[in-house]
């Protein structure tokens, strides 16, 4: 009798244990036909462990929602000893028949089931499914939510951003079902929500600026307005357009008393500028549309008040700038058709074609003007060079220009090294360009702090320094010539005041000599002095002339890199000043209490940069004043302090004396040529 109980037994447990695996695999097939679902045209295969998408799907299938089915009990509560069981029990699963065709089942079976069984993503995962839960759970309550209807218009649009945000782990199904609830409330809760708003808006008190935001109604509620249907929109529309037209019938006619108390064009102008801020928008209504033309009345009314002094502004104006002005004023927003209106258009007219023939005239007058110049530059070219080629042949000796001796000056200081030394190269290729001029060197050996070339008649070609240390202080070059005849004198006078200023003058004296050629005046003698005194161009090269007691001329040619001689600034025009790096004061006076407005552009070279009036960042420690903005254009009068200019600055005057201009600069020696046009108006 035990026998057959014994094999009853044995084929119960068989059944029993095969039927409780069954069970457990169907739970793994259960979650292969959630992702199926959920990802239809996911390739688990290509799934890399540990993407978001990956994890998504993890911490899902372990989340209370899909767990507590597949266990009876949350992830969160389970231990390792019932993890490793179910894992045991799930791990075969694959190699049955039934369930490997699964399309997931090596994803499930390599990651889905790991964990149950490693501590370390078992932790990981409890951490997370902890707040899937939490966003489960006010996913749920905003679901609620929805389908009972109590729900406000800016709830919805925030609840509609969750889908991105907040519930972007949740599964695809769950985002759907959210998104398709709000789309279905949408334009119920839109339309409740602008009709309110739209009441809400129609009972503002009347005043200006709640018109404004009546206006604005549509703009700035366009987020539910855009979402509710076409009636509802249309109904919002009437009682928004409704209430404006309450608000205009009531604030219009208190405009117009206010207007016709005005009697002054600046307030009328005033008012003007409230009208168009406050009730532009709103032309199309027939009471705006009115104040709009008894404003334009009231100003022609003014002007024609005015017309006599209008007149005479037209007449006094000398540019199309001040007639613009006038026009601008005066002739916008009026009655165009008016008779007294009419004349001062007339005036503009006329004085407008009067000022352009004027300016024409001017044109022509400066082109002739420009044209004679050049012909009397070419000409004095000329005479120099002429004259210098006859006296060539006459002396039997080259005869050198300033600009020559410039030339050496340059090439002279690019041969003293910093350690005081003479490079070699350089100092040969000088010798060179130096004895080019028939000027042989009376040294035997290199160059030197004081160097001599001398040709067959005893003319000399002269360079040297003061200060070996420093070869941007006192280097200097000059011609010598012994017992000079006069004629040669005269073609170096001749020479230095066509192409040179005297550094205390601002204007060159070839252009005041143009001047008098221009208007037919007597020429002035040419200067006969036998110490010229220092002449320059922009003043990094100073240029002089002397005759001693002996006859004998020296013309010499010094540099003034480090900017510390007075320069007067080249005058441009009656108000306009050349600033450049070696210029540091001016031909202008100021008393006390004038004003004083300055506009500069253009730029200088500083180092490898190059600087406009305002100046540039940082490199305080290279600044004149090291209060103010290195490399910008800076003045003062008189003894008072330095102050910043920059490219614009008016001050008034605290003092009277003269106008000083320079750049905010120490070591100029490393700027190029460039310079600032400073307009400097004085009132």
């Amino acid at each position: 009798m035990k026998k057959p109980i014994y094999f009853l037994f044995i084929a119960f447990n068989s059944y029993f244990c095969h039927t409780v695996f069954s069970q457990n695999c169907d739970s793994l097939e259960e979650w292969n036909t959630i992702i199926e679902k959920e990802f239809p045209e996911l390739n688990t295969s290509r799934l890399r462990s540990g993407s978001e998408k990956s994890n998504r799907i993890l911490y899902n299938l372990y989340s209370d929602k899909y767990f507590i089915p597949f266990a009876n009990k949350s992830f969160e509560n389970i231990n390792s000893i019932w993890g490793n069981s179910k894992w045991k029990k799930l791990r075969n699963c694959r190699s049955k028949k039934k369930y490997s065709t699964l399309k997931h089942i090596g994803w499930l079976n390599q990651f889905a089931l790991e964990p149950l069984w490693n501590k370390r993503v078992t932790d990981k995962v409890r951490t997370n499914i902890i707040e899937l839960n939490k966003t489960r759970s006010l996913y749920n309550e905003i679901i609620s939510k929805l389908n009972s209807g109590i729900v406000a218009f800016d709830e919805l649009i925030k609840y509609k951003a969750y889908a991105t945000k907040e519930f972007r782990m949740l599964m695809p199904s769950e985002i759907e079902t959210l998104l398709s609830s709000i789309k279905t409330k949408e334009t119920s809760i839109s339309n409740s929500t602008i009709i309110a708003s739209a009441n809400e808006y129609a009972n503002k008190k009347i005043d200006i600026n709640n018109l404004q935001q009546l206006y604005n109604f549509r703009m700035s509620n366009s987020l539910v307005y855009d979402r509710a249907d076409e009636s509802t929109r249309k109904k919002a529309n009437e009682i928004v357009n409704q209430r404006i037209k309450e608000f205009l019938d009531t604030l219009v006619p208190l405009e117009q008393k206010k207007l016709y108390q005005i009697q002054s064009l600046d307030k009328v102008e005033s008012f003007y500028s409230n009208f168009n801020k406050y009730f532009s928008n709103f032309t199309n209504y027939s009471n705006v549309k009115a104040l709009n033309n008894d404003i334009l009345e009231k100003k022609t009314a003014i002007i024609v008040g005015q017309s006599d002094a209008i007149h005479n502004k037209i007449a006094q104006s000398s540019n199309i700038e001040e007639l613009n002005a006038i026009e601008s004023v005066y002739l916008s927003r009026i009655n165009q058709k008016q008779a007294t209106i009419v004349s001062i258009k007339n005036s503009l007219k006329s004085r407008a074609e009067f000022i352009k023939s004027k300016e024409r005239e001017i044109a022509i007058n400066k082109e002739k003007k420009q044209k004679a110049f050049n012909d009397f530059a070419d000409k004095r070219i000329s005479e120099i060079k002429n004259l210098r080629q006859l006296l060539k042949i006459k002396y039997e000796s080259n005869l050198p220009t300033f600009e020559n001796l410039q030339s050496i000056l340059v090439d002279f200081t690019n041969t003293i090294n910093n350690d005081a030394t003479y490079n070699v190269k350089d100092a040969n290729h000088l010798k060179q360009y130096i004895e080019a001029f028939g000027y042989m060197s009376t040294q035997s050996k290199g160059l030197s702090d004081l160097n001599s070339f001398e040709n067959s008649k005893g003319y000399r070609i002269i360079m040297g320094t003061l200060d070996t240390h420093d070869k941007n202080i006192g280097v200097w070059t000059g011609l010598v010539i012994p017992n000079a005849p006069e004629d040669i004198i005269n073609l170096y006078r001749l020479e230095l005041n066509s192409n040179y200023r005297e550094v205390s003058k601002s204007v060159f004296p070839f252009i005041e000599e143009f001047e008098r050629h221009y208007n037919n005046l007597k020429p002035l003698p040419l200067k006969t002095s036998k110490y010229s005194g220092f002449y320059t161009n922009v003043g990094m090269n100073l240029y002089n002339l002397k005759v001693d007691d002996k006859g004998n001329l020296r013309v010499t040619v010094h540099n003034n890199f480090d900017g510390e001689t007075n320069v007067m600034a080249e005058r441009i025009d009656d108000n306009t000043l050349k600033v450049t790096s070696w210029t540091n004061i001016t031909d202008v006076y100021v008393n006390k209490g004038d004003i004083l407005t300055f506009t500069a552009q253009g730029k200088i070279r500083v180092g490898l940069l190059s600087a406009t009036p305002d100046g540039l960042d940082g490199w305080e420690s290279f600044s004149k004043v090291r209060k103010l903005r290195h490399s910008a254009l800076i003045g003062k009068v008189g003894h008072d302090s330095w102050f910043e200019i920059g490219s614009k600055k008016t001050i008034k005057a605290s003092s009277s004396g003269r106008l000083y201009l320079r750049i905010n600069e120490t070591h100029v020696n490393n700027n190029d040529i460039g310079y600032w046009s400073v307009n400097c108006r004085i009132k």
